[in-house]
């Protein structure tokens, strides 16, 4: 009896850390709010550490201590995506970089090599240096899994187009 408590009282507390997300509630809000808006495949996956641009600040503010362990980086999964139809954003290159984090409780969207994709993406603020002279050139996103990004649907496709099109006539 003991032993089911703990457990009761362990498996609660995994949930209370879990993502909330406050993102848009429809995908018209989230058309809206996104800086880029296309449909790829995913075409390379990988774990980087990149710098916190938060951290100074943060030292700055008197929050953390200069030279707190680990917290002038952060690990995040850098995406290459395979642009294959664009609604919103200028996004010049035929690949995209997204970085976001790794699910659940950081709210990181998971993608798989080799299955497309409908992304909402926004502007990265937060990964702006130290990046691999491969990814200089190219647009560095992010997204997460409080949006619409999803698996492609091409029912999905075709809303987003219609979107699109009304964006261009207002």
């Amino acid at each position: 009896m003991r032993i089911l408590i703990i457990f009761f009282f362990l498996a609660n507390n995994i949930y209370s850390y879990c993502c909330t997300c406050l993102g848009p509630e429809t995908m018209e809000e989230d058309f809206k709010q996104s800086a880029y808006i296309f449909e790829g495949t995913v075409i390379a996956k990988e774990i980087v550490w990149v710098k916190d641009t938060l951290y100074p600040i943060l030292v700055e503010k008197g929050y953390l201590k200069a030279g707190s362990a680990d917290r002038d980086s952060v690990q995040l999964i850098r995406t290459t995506i395979q642009i294959e139809k664009r609604f919103k954003g200028r996004i010049k290159n035929d690949q995209i970089i997204i970085y976001a984090g790794f699910g659940d409780i950081d709210c990181g969207f998971t993608f798989t090599v080799g299955q497309k994709y409908i992304v909402f993406a926004s502007q990265n603020r937060y990964v702006e240096r130290d990046e691999p002279e491969r990814t200089k050139n190219s647009l560095k996103v992010n997204t997460s899994q409080c949006g619409f990004t999803s698996s492609y649907a091409k029912e999905k496709s075709k809303i987003i187009k219609g979107l699109s099109r009304n964006k261009k006539e207002s």
